[in-house]
Formats: C-alpha cells, sequence, structure tokens
C-alpha cells in the first residue's frame, strides 16, 4: 500500500518536471518566427497568422506542431528505454554530449573570448563566495521575494522532484565504483562543464547584445525561452544551423531524461525488462501528459504538479540521508 503510494507520488513527480522540460521546447510549437527560422520574418501576435501557414490559425499551427513534437519526443524515448541501459540511453546521450560540444565549439570560433572569461571569473567568484558564507540561502529572499518565490524555491522543488529518478538511475550506472569516482563523475565533471556552458553562452550574448544592440535581453525579458534563438539569428547562416542543432540538443535532452526516468520507475514497480506493456504504458501517459502540459502553456501549473510531488519526498530524503550517514560511519570503522 504504501509503495504503490510512492508510485503514484513519484509519477506526479515525473509528469511535473515533464512539464517543466518541455516548457524549453515551446520555441517548437509556438509558432515564433525569431525563434524557428522558416521564413517568416516577425513574430505574430496569437490572433494573426504566419507568412508560410496562411491558411491555419495560431491554435491550429500551436496544436499540429505541439503534437508533432510529443510524438517525436515519445519516439525516442520509448525506443530509447526500449533498447535498455547500453543500447539505448547511453547511445542517445552520447550522441547528445557530441552535438553539444558541435554547439559549443562553433559558437566559439564566431563571438570574442573576453565576455565569456570575464563571466566565467566574476560568475565563478561570486558563487564561490555566496557558498562559503550561505548568504545565497536567504539573499535572494530579503532582497527579491519576487524572484526567489518564481525562481530559487521551484528550482528547489523542481530537483527534489527529480531527485528520486537521477539518484536510482546514478546509483544504477555506478555499482561499484568507489565513492570517490562517484563524488568527480556525478559533481566535479558536471559543474565544472555547466560552468563552462553557461559562461560560454552567457558571456557571448551579453557581450553580442552590448556590441550590437540586437535585443537580446529584451525578448528574455518577454520570454526567457528565447533569448537564445534571438541571439544566433544575428550569426546569419551560421546562426540558422545552430538554431537547429539546439532544438535537436533540447528534444534529445528531454528524451534522454524521460527515458532514463522510466526506466527507474518500471524497475521500482517490479516491472521486467522483457514486459513491453508498461513500457509502452509508461510512454503513453507521460506522452498524453506532456502533450495537454505543452498545450496549456502554464508554468505554474507544471510548477505546482512538481511540487505535490517532491514535498513528501523531502522527509524520505532526510530518512535517506541520516541512514546514509549511519551506513558510512560504519564502514569507515570496519
Amino acid at each position: 500500500m504504501v509503495f504503490d503510494i510512492l508510485i503514484t507520488i513519484m509519477s506526479l513527480c515525473l509528469i511535473g518536471v515533464m512539464g517543466g522540460l518541455l516548457h524549453s521546447l515551446k520555441a517548437l510549437g509556438g509558432g515564433r518566427a525569431y525563434a524557428v527560422p522558416l521564413g517568416a520574418e516577425k513574430e505574430k501576435d496569437m490572433s494573426g497568422t504566419n507568412d508560410m501557414q496562411i491558411f491555419l490559425t495560431y491554435s491550429d499551427i500551436a496544436l499540429a506542431s505541439s503534437l508533432i513534437i510529443i510524438v517525436l519526443l515519445a519516439l525516442l524515448y520509448s525506443l530509447s528505454a526500449r533498447l535498455g541501459l547500453k543500447k539505448g540511453v547511453q547511445t542517445l546521450s552520447q550522441f547528445n554530449v557530441f552535438l553539444a560540444f558541435f554547439v559549443l565549439v562553433w559558437l566559439l570560433t564566431m563571438v570574442p573570448l573576453q565576455p565569456i572569461i570575464d563571466v566565467a571569473i566574476s560568475g565563478s567568484t561570486y558563487y564561490i563566495q555566496l557558498l562559503v558564507t550561505g548568504t545565497w540561502q536567504f539573499s535572494s529572499q530579503l532582497n527579491e521575494p519576487a524572484w526567489a518565490n518564481s525562481w530559487t524555491y521551484n528550482y528547489y522543488f523542481w530537483w527534489l522532484a527529480w531527485g528520486p529518478f537521477v539518484g536510482v538511475f546514478l546509483a544504477k550506472i555506478s555499482q561499484g565504483r568507489p565513492v570517490w569516482q562517484y563524488i568527480v563523475g556525478v559533481v566535479v565533471v558536471p559543474t565544472c562543464v555547466t560552468i563552462l556552458w553557461f559562461s560560454v553562452f552567457s558571456g557571448s550574448a551579453i557581450g553580442w547584445d552590448s556590441g550590437h544592440s540586437s535585443g537580446i535581453m529584451a525578448a528574455i525579458k518577454i520570454d526567457y525561452t528565447q533569448g537564445l534563438f534571438v541571439f544566433f539569428k544575428q550569426l546569419g547562416w551560421q546562426g540558422g544551423v545552430l538554431i537547429w542543432a539546439s532544438l535537436l540538443l533540447l528534444l534529445i535532452f528531454v528524451a534522454t531524461s524521460v527515458d532514463s526516468a522510466i526506466l527507474v520507475i518500471r524497475n521500482l514497480a517490479g516491472a521486467k525488462s522483457s514486459h513491453r506493456l508498461s513500457l509502452y504504458t509508461w510512454s503513453f501517459v507521460l506522452a498524453l501528459s506532456g502533450w495537454v502540459l505543452l498545450l496549456q502553456n502554464n508554468e505554474l501549473l507544471n510548477r505546482s504538479l512538481a511540487v505535490i510531488g517532491a514535498v513528501p519526498f523531502l522527509f524520505i530524503f532526510i530518512l535517506q540521508l541520516i541512514g546514509f550517514v549511519k551506513e558510512f560511519i560504519s564502514e569507515l570503522q570496519e
């Protein structure tokens, strides 16, 4: 009974988190001209039509494009989960790593390095200062409570919702490794890659916007998911290639997140790898839920679902942490 309740809660977590991931893909489904270079030169309002899609209303376009996104996404993560950890999940993840490296290196060849270096040094230094002093926990709440409510707490609960899936998946692929390898592979390396990734994209965008007045910051204030595409559009045909590569990168990133979560939740539910019914059931449920959330385009709804699932796991995490510390101390004493 308790286990069934936990599986249900994890399902809510997964649906909420998937909605949050799909929010980053709405550039594909919103018909925005500056996000996807299909020939339309400017964004139309929701009552209008796109130049290339004159016979369809905006709602028809959003409905069709969001359905295409979900179908492609469902095919990707279903096939990946069906092929298993090594043939499916690992292969898709490795392809995404190479694609991300391609986008990163290509961008570096087109932008000045100084703004990137400045952002990397100043951002890392400031983050370390906040981390050491502990002021990061309270400064945003005291100085900008609205920002803290919309981002800080949302990010905490989002990762609480992801925690059960990420933790079990990392434990599965790290079984048999010493603790130091686990820490390096899960904490140190991803942190360094994250610093590099955000420094390159944020530094290059800030430097470009300050030198060309391209409207990147203005676009971010309206819709933060569009800043990257507005930036790339300034880079000519090479920016067009980067736009499509980034959209593919986003699509596969969501797929690699969901396929891992499906493997974890099927494993916890006791489903055998040879049983395809549970795999296809989870794939269909997540695809249907994701389509509804994508059509709603309601970020608050995604947060609410993630929070509903994450709060009960907060208490479980505390108990797990206590158990882990006790077990770790006992092993050190042996």
